[in-house]
């Protein structure tokens, strides 16, 4: 055996390792589907030399050379679709014409001598043995394909600006360039100038080119797991910047995006930009999501940026930055900042005017307090006095004077209480009283105001209903209001007072109910009923009087004395208020 041999035989198990191991990792991957099928015909050209470099039967060496040639011209084609994939390029013309002449030269090999015209069994070679017809074809699907692909990858290699893919494209024009150095002895020097036996030297070739591949699909995987195609149009396609970084933060991979959110400073390149960026990013408090704000000529813009890392068999091998500028967002939540800090501004400012405004009430209440009792105690002196004297006509008048100090006495006090309220200051006094006492006393004391309406007053009130732990003072006052007010909106009616005591979710309660078969309420006006200076129309204030402020803070009494209130109301029928007060209110 000629000792030779060894030389495709290392290349053969080379290759058929090397093609188990890619088709093992990713054979879908249309880059290592390439791959793969240079791998599988180099295994079948090695195979063939090892059999042809052994000693075999006459009658075998005219079969396996003409496989031999029909294997050789498949090689070109293999070559340009691995470098029309890798760009990717479009399937032209040319591409078509390079794939169909492999298969015309199978037929003419095949059908015809164009492998054993001239086959001298003294020593190996294509070129030798092939005679006129070899020269041609090993020209046009060999030589030019070959050339082609490697012009296509170099024009690639100038043009690209991924660091990643022109280190891919050098190792493959490397590893093109050192099998054809090693393939030209082997097919042209030695057999057609020197006339010697050729060697199997290609196969170094072969092996050195394969190799190279491997290495470059392998050792940058990014373009090697089938999604260079995908990536290029997620690249350019998102309005995101991605950034794709190796350990020591130089770029690798970035889209046109990325390009346009970092080149700010006309004075300062891409790759510093980033590299700056990246820094920034080590020594942020939270390096995997940072907020950073690049000056640029026109206005600074603010950048998100968030970073994952890029691993391999539990490895980081590099970095991947995602940007996005969020000048909008950041601008207009500042601007929504700016708007609610004048509104917490402006809110303040309402608040000390509002307090401004209820010490204003509070002192001039008291103010004019003193002299109105001083008015209401003197009105009663005199109609005492006339009424002692039989002056008919002074006493009406005394009464009239009696009647608007009370009046506007109580007006003070609604203002007083209001003023209070708002400013947090109005404190309850409780103690246990008995109901049925309060109840009744403003029944008498309202009975009065019945009949200046020709109403009918009438309070229902069990003698037994107990007692109730609560501010008796204003618990008076709020059914004052609200006894008030039903007489006040009742014309040649009745009023009816009722107290019964309940329970509601375990507490016992009890309720007040004072309705009427006055003028009623829309439900527009129930809305608004319990808001300050609220009346039911402007109309009832020109008829009734009054100010709008006793619903209101009657319902503050209540909500302070843990109950509620709470109203009913059709219009010409009447209207019922409810209060519910616990028996045993908290402190």
């Amino acid at each position: 055996m000629n000792i030779y041999v060894l030389i495709p035989l290392v290349a053969f198990f080379i290759c058929i390792v090397l093609t188990t191991f890619v088709y093992a990792q990713s054979h879908q991957a249309p880059i290592n589907r390439s791959f793969i099928r240079i791998s599988i015909l180099f295994s079948l050209w090695a195979g063939f030399d090892v059999v042809i470099w052994s000693p075999i039967e006459p009658q075998w060496i005219v079969p396996l050379m003409r496989l031999h040639a029909i294997v050789y011209n498949f090689i070109g084609i293999v070559f340009l679709d691995f470098a029309y994939t890798f760009i990717p390029r479009k399937r032209d013309k040319a591409y078509w014409f390079f794939l169909v002449m492999p298969f015309v030269a199978a037929v003419v090999i095949l059908g015809g001598d164009a492998i054993v015209a001239g086959y001298k069994p003294v020593y190996w070679g294509n070129a030798v043995v092939a005679g006129n017809w070899f020269l041609p074809f090993a020209t046009v699907n060999g030589a030019i394909p070959i050339a082609f692909a490697t012009f296509l990858l170099a024009q690639q290699f100038r043009t690209t600006t991924s660091t990643l893919e022109r280190r891919q494209l050098s190792i493959f024009l490397v590893g093109t360039s050192v099998g054809l150095v090693l393939g030209f002895p082997s097919f042209v020097l030695m057999p057609h100038i020197f006339g010697i036996n050729t060697l199997p030297i290609h196969m170094v070739g072969l092996i050195g080119f394969l190799a190279a591949v491997f290495y470059a699909i392998t050792r940058y995987r990014f373009l090697a797991i089938g999604i260079h195609d995908i990536a290029q149009d997620l690249f350019s396609g998102t309005k995101d910047g991605v950034v794709i970084l190796d350990m020591n933060n130089r770029v690798v991979q970035y889209n046109h995006a990325a390009n346009q959110l970092l080149s700010l400073d006309a004075g300062r390149s891409f790759a510093k930009e980033v590299k700056t960026l990246a820094e920034e990013i080590e020594y942020a408090r939270d390096p995997d999501d940072v907020e950073i704000r690049l000056g640029g000529e026109s206005e600074d813009r603010i950048l998100s940026v968030s970073r994952a890392p890029i691993n391999e068999a539990e490895r980081q091998i590099g970095k991947l930055l995602f940007i996005r500028d969020i000048s909008p967002q950041k601008n207009a939540e500042e601007a929504v900042i700016a708007s609610n800090r004048e509104l917490m501004q402006a809110r303040d400012d309402a608040l000390q005017a509002s307090r401004t405004k209820s010490a204003f009430l509070a002192n001039m209440s008291h103010e004019l307090r003193t002299p109105l009792n001083a008015i209401i105690g003197y009105s009663e002196m005199l109609e005492e006095d006339a009424r002692g004297a039989g002056k008919a006509e002074e006493l009406q008048d005394l009464q009239k004077i009696h009647g608007a100090g009370h009046h506007l006495l109580a007006l003070i006090n609604d203002i007083l209480d209001l003023s209070k309220i708002e400013a947090g200051k109005m404190e309850l006094y409780r103690e246990q009283f008995n109901v049925a006492s309060v109840v009744n006393t403003v029944g008498s004391l309202l009975q009065r105001d019945a009949e200046k309406n020709s109403n009918i007053l009438t309070v229902e009130c069990p003698p037994d209903i107990g007692t109730i732990y609560a501010d008796q003072a204003r618990l008076k006052q709020v059914l004052t209001n609200l006894v008030s007010n039903s007489l006040k909106f009742t014309e040649n009616g009745a009023v009816r007072v009722e107290v019964q005591r309940t329970k509601d979710g375990g507490r016992d309660m009890v309720v007040f109910r004072v309705s009427d078969t006055g003028i009623g309420m829309t439900r527009e006006q129930l809305d608004n009923i319990f808001q300050y200076f609220a009346q039911a129309d402007p109309s009832v204030t020109r008829k009734y009087g009054g100010t709008g402020l006793g619903l209101a803070i009657s319902q503050q009494f209540c909500q302070m004395m843990g109950g509620s209130i709470s109203v009913e109301s059709v219009v010409n029928q009447g209207s019922t208020f409810t209060v519910s007060l616990p028996v045993a209110s908290k402190a």
